[in-house]
């Protein structure tokens, strides 16, 4: 017992007070390294498990939403589809029923109004001078040749000239060429009175009857070489045609 007591008391002085505080660190030492390495693992091994975990979830949750369809790219591809499948369908059109086209004839067709004229007299009763001609002739005022495009009729200065039929005046001009002239509308086609005696009563729009007086002769400024006379042209569609196939 003594001895024991002896042991102890040696322990804790002098060399062996020093020795047993080494131990004892050590040993302290050791248990807070066993302990920080314990610590440690499980930390790791923690933060691994929970790593591990949320790598797994976050890896369920992917293909999870892979395999979850997102409903608006469902409706979009439904109604795609919808629009795929559905019938296509012309728009309806209104048939338009043809244009109708209508020829017109000549102008002086289209205007043609019904005189009541059954038969037509010469405008002159003198002899004529110069025939219609589609080809030329020759013209003594213009010492050359050309068509002659009218009838003249021999006659005095002075001379009435009277409406071959049933019509309306259309147009009263004085021309250099050929004199003082009035256009008569007669229906089947146009007098042309050239050469008249200027102030003539006859006026634009004046409606003539057969027989009636245009005017007396004047001037011819175009063929004024000739023996005096009267010069009257046809019209018809336009175009001058001979005065004696249309009235006789």
């Amino acid at each position: 017992m003594k001895d024991k007591k002896k042991l102890f008391s040696s322990l804790y002085t002098g060399k062996g007070f020093y020795i047993t505080s080494a131990v004892c660190l050590s040993l302290i030492a050791i248990a807070i390294g066993v302990i920080y390495k314990t610590s440690t693992n499980l930390i790791s091994e923690i933060a691994y498990d929970t790593n591990t975990s949320v790598s797994f979830a976050t890896e369920q949750a992917k293909a999870d939403k892979k395999d979850e369809a997102d409903p608006r790219l469902t409706e979009t591809t439904e109604k795609e589809q919808d629009l795929t499948e559905e019938p296509t369908t012309a728009a309806p059109t209104t048939a338009k029923a043809p244009k109708e086209t209508t020829t017109l004839a000549a102008t002086t067709e289209t205007t043609k109004t019904d005189f009541g004229n059954t038969s037509y007299i010469l405008p002159c009763e003198d002899e004529i001078l110069k025939d219609y001609s589609p080809t030329p002739v020759y013209d003594e005022t213009m010492d050359d040749w050309r068509v002659h495009r009218a009838i003249d009729f021999t006659c005095e200065r002075g001379t009435p000239v009277y409406s071959v039929g049933n019509g309306i005046v259309t147009k009263v001009y004085a021309d250099t060429s050929y004199g003082y002239c009035i256009e008569i509308d007669f229906g089947d086609f146009t007098g042309r009175y050239c050469g008249l005696e200027q102030g003539t009563t006859v006026k634009l729009d004046t409606v003539m009857k057969k027989g009636d007086t245009v005017g007396k002769t004047g001037d011819l400024p175009c063929e004024s070489s000739q023996e005096p006379h009267f010069h009257f042209e046809v019209i018809k569609d336009g175009k001058n045609v001979d005065p004696i196939d249309e009235i006789r």
